[in-house]
């Protein structure tokens, strides 16, 4: 949603200046989306360090490929069912934006 690709993007400008070398992307497993960080990512040319798909590190720990990043990014996009979360976001982001229609 538009809340949180601004959200994603003020956390970047506002780490930015200790000269981030990567990002870490943490709790896949629990996301509704992963397109904009993903998004942010590439264009800010941030590589992705490492990323974490559960509560138990280091076994949940991951280093990443680019094949199983766009992957999974399908895969929760395709999810039939939303999430409460992604649910919670659609209308936050409503709630906030006057006159803006779903659909």
């Amino acid at each position: 949603t538009n809340s949180k690709k601004q959200v994603l993007t003020a956390a970047y400008h506002s780490y930015k200046r200790c000269g981030l070398a990567g990002c870490i992307l943490t709790k896949l497993d629990e996301t509704a989306s992963l397109g904009e960080v993903l998004s942010l990512a590439i264009s800010h040319e941030l590589p992705v360090a490492y990323l974490t798909d559960g509560p138990r590190i280091p076994d949940d720990l991951h280093t990443p490929r680019r094949h199983q990043l766009v992957s999974r990014a399908v895969s929760v996009q395709m999810q039939d069912e939303p999430s409460e979360e992604a649910m919670a976001d659609m209308f936050a982001d409503l709630y906030h934006t006057p006159g803006k229609r779903v659909g």
